[in-house]
């Protein structure tokens, strides 16, 4: 997926089913790649076409914090979320194809990513290569840059540090820092 990402193609990733189907039946979309996985994913019930899309906005129009996830970290993306939302103003954005993200107006992608936000922090189980011209930095990037392991699926997410509570680890340090 990394080598898909990273030359140009129009990819999406990881879809839970109404994303799939919903993929397949838009013709804005032809041309693209779809990467789909074997895992069980969170089925999310507000999609758009362009599966670009604020998932949550907790306590404020001004987010302090921005968390961008793709597809199979969303879930535990907006859960981890939720722990911040006390002290801080937070949104979830959904952005599996930067792609097409990069294609929409000016004002719908500042209205995503406010340029005055503090933190803009991606999630991403794969490498982080990319993400930097959304965070506008290496230190707000969660990813992994190592090839590949075996091992039952909630395992291999809690030893990568995509679990909910792993994310809230990092992203303390993130905050902190």
């Amino acid at each position: 997926m990394e080598i898909l990402n990273h030359h140009e193609n129009k990819t999406f990733a990881n879809f839970d089913g109404k994303r799939l189907a919903l993929r397949f039946t838009s013709t804005q979309l032809i041309g693209y790649t779809t990467i789909v996985t074997s895992q069980r994913l969170h089925t999310f019930k507000y999609i758009t076409y362009l599966a670009l899309y604020i998932t949550s906005i907790l306590n404020s129009d001004e987010p302090e914090i921005i968390f961008l996830s793709t597809g199979s970290e969303l879930a535990n993306t907006i859960q981890a979320s939720k722990t911040f939302e006390n002290d801080y103003s937070i949104s979830v954005v959904s952005m599996p194809c930067w792609e097409l993200f990069d294609k929409q107006d000016k004002s719908y992608k500042e209205n995503l990513l406010p340029k005055n936000t503090k933190h803009i922090i991606s999630i991403e189980a794969g490498i982080g290569l990319g993400w930097q011209k959304y965070t506008q930095n290496n230190d707000s990037i969660i990813s992994i840059e190592t090839f590949g392991a075996s091992a039952p699926g909630n395992k291999l997410i809690d030893y990568f540090g995509f679990s909910t509570d792993k994310i809230i680890e990092r992203v303390k340090k993130i905050i902190r820092n």
